[in-house]
């Protein structure tokens, strides 16, 4: 998995920077999974030219998405996305994940290595309370 903290990246300039991370990834493999700002990586799948699912507009994850080239996973995970994520575990597809903000791509992160939605519900209770931890301790 690649995480990258892109806070400082705008518009064209972020852009670009999943397009390349599209392209290199394409060339690579045969399919991956993207986490991250939906409308770039919709995108860049489009100019990469691979098949794409959005776990945004498709609810129903079914066989037929399985020979995408690209499956993109929006900020929030839903069930739809978990069954993604544990797709490309069980395949060793590469997720890349590319966002605006370390704190965000920290609370993807943990999920994606738990085996069902329970143990992801409770990866981000947990990544928040240890955040919470932080906050007040640094604050004192």
């Amino acid at each position: 998995m690649f995480i990258m903290n892109n806070s400082n990246i705008q518009g064209i300039r972020f852009f670009r920077r999943t397009l390349f991370f599209f392209r290199a990834a394409i060339q690579k493999n045969s399919q991956f999974v993207f986490l991250g700002p939906t409308n770039y990586a919709v995108k860049a799948a489009l100019l990469c030219g691979g098949g794409y699912v959005s776990t945004n507009t498709y609810h129903d994850f079914s066989t037929a998405d399985l020979h995408a080239t690209v499956f993109i996973c929006g900020g929030y995970l839903t069930t739809v996305q978990i069954s993604v994520l544990e797709f490309a575990k069980k395949n060793g597809v590469p997720i890349i994940t590319l966002v605006d903000d370390s704190t965000v791509a920290a609370s993807l992160a943990y999920p994606i290595l738990c085996s069902n939605l329970s143990r992801a519900i409770v990866g981000f209770f947990f990544f928040y309370l240890v955040l919470l931890y932080y906050i007040v301790v640094l604050m004192h």
